[in-house]
């Protein structure tokens, strides 16, 4: 659920931090995923491509089969625990950058999942409190969140540099997780953001699965 910063994925030459949050509640999240993943129908789904056809963007979360939707909902109440915790996370996080805690350098944020959700929200934050020139470049990668142009317009404010949305169509985690939260809203970590602005990366020929992420973070930081 958190990793410490790896060899090979210094930005720019600058020193790596990393954020430890709510450690426990994402142990347990990991847990449900994995024990939700190697469930039989999921795996049968999976054979089926039915996970692909639902992330095609064609079918909300209410049309997915029914035992799949009963299955995500026994992790629901968890994920959605994280969901909060990640989101009050990001308030501090802002707090902590517009205090200037870290220096008086401009700092470039990097999360996937979760992560990168608290990021986002964290530059909404930013945006908020009017705090420009913090960030310098942010980078999400598959980030479950909305695509909502009017959030990322709001985001792109407070990065000097580049905001950039990693995205892979093959991560049905995020995607069956954030449709059956928000089945009316895209998801950022799917697919392209259409804003002028926000450089988007399509990671799908290296992410099969989410948990192939935190490997492959040195990779895709060499892409961009």
């Amino acid at each position: 659920p958190s990793h410490p910063p790896q060899a090979g994925t210094s930005l720019y030459g600058s020193d790596l931090f990393s954020l430890h949050w709510e450690h426990s509640e994402l142990i347990n999240l990991n847990r449900a995923l994995k024990k939700f993943v190697c469930s039989n129908v999921v795996k049968e789904a999976l054979k089926q491509g039915v996970m692909q056809t639902a992330l095609s963007g064609l079918l909300a979360a209410v049309a997915l089969p029914s035992t799949l939707l009963s299955i995500s909902n026994a992790i629901d109440n968890t994920w959605s625990v994280c969901v909060e915790r990640a989101d009050k996370a990001a308030l501090l996080l802002a707090e902590v950058l517009k205090d200037g805690w870290h220096g008086d350098r401009p700092v470039t944020l990097v999360g996937y999942s979760l992560g990168a959700r608290l990021i986002f929200k964290c530059l909404l934050e930013l945006e908020r409190l009017q705090c420009v020139g913090i960030v310098e470049n942010a980078i999400l990668i598959s980030a479950p969140v909305s695509e909502r142009v009017s959030d990322w317009t709001r985001a792109r404010k407070v990065v000097a540099g580049r905001l950039v949305n990693v995205h892979s169509s093959k991560d049905w985690v995020i995607g069956i997780l954030r449709r059956v939260q928000a089945p009316q809203s895209g998801v950022a970590g799917l697919r392209a953001v259409n804003l002028p602005g926000v450089e988007n990366c399509d990671v799908t020929r290296l992410i099969s699965q989410h948990w192939d992420i935190p490997r492959l973070i040195p990779e895709i930081i060499e892409l961009l």
